[in-house]
């Protein structure tokens, strides 16, 4: 069986309605969370790991291949596994992996979950993310989703230099989000200067519930995501 890094989704975490999903790419199969890991104490969003066919969810053949061939590749790469190495682990042979990889082969989704699963990873299916611009005191633009997600735990912990286009009084600047102290600070500054895609990279909504109740952010983006943390962290989502 192939482990789940997220809880799957149950009946009354609402199958029953309707919700856009998206492929949000593969995640790193554990066989058992512990303290470290964020996801182990705090559920979020419905996620879950599905064996549906490509036809059953509407992928036509030529979107199927390129998006196997990024996360084959990712897959591999992340695992430190040769074309050799996954192939014999997936019962498939090189050229073969190779052709997925290239995008010059579609296989199927259960080709993509086998081949996923030997690499240590499982595919990932959660609710689209929905953005608002909420306009700060000053008129600068602020964004705020329609829910809370996940970052994996390498990334929600990651030692990196700021960026300059959110960092840029001070150069080479070192961010250590395992210290809370600097990832406080860092999170204040991705909610005020960041732009959607710096909030999905670095904004964990573990750690945000967890850092909210100290960060210091202007009253425009407190009021937009006030009731959205109370949200989750009441376990109302």
């Amino acid at each position: 069986m192939m482990n789940r890094l997220l809880r799957p989704v149950s009946h009354s975490a609402g199958l029953g309605r309707k919700r856009p999903f998206q492929v949000v790419g593969c995640q790193k199969a554990v066989t058992s969370p512990t303290s470290a890991d964020p996801s182990a104490f705090l559920p979020l969003d419905e996620s879950f790991s599905t064996s549906y066919s490509a036809l059953m969810l509407g992928i036509r053949s030529d979107t199927m291949a390129l998006m196997s061939s990024d996360l084959l590749e990712r897959a591999r790469r992340e695992a430190r596994l040769t074309q050799n190495e996954l192939a014999r682990m997936a019962g498939t042979s090189r050229p073969t992996l190779s052709a997925y990889e290239r995008g010059r082969k579609s296989p199927s989704l259960d080709t993509v979950l086998r081949v996923l699963e030997a690499a240590g990873f499982s595919l990932e299916l959660a609710p689209s993310i929905h953005w608002s611009k909420v306009l700060g005191a000053r008129g600068q633009v602020h964004f705020v989703p329609d829910r809370l997600f996940r970052l994996r735990l390498a990334q929600a912990l990651a030692q990196f230099q700021a960026p300059l286009h959110l960092e840029w009084s001070k150069t080479n600047r070192s961010v250590d989000l395992t210290n809370r102290s600097q990832r406080l600070r860092w999170y204040e500054l991705v909610l005020r200067e960041g732009s959607v895609n710096d909030i999905q990279a670095f904004i964990d909504g573990a750690l945000l519930i967890d850092a909210w109740p100290d960060l210091v952010v202007p009253r425009a983006i407190r009021a937009a995501w006030q009731s959205l943390v109370d949200q989750y962290a009441a376990g109302q989502s």
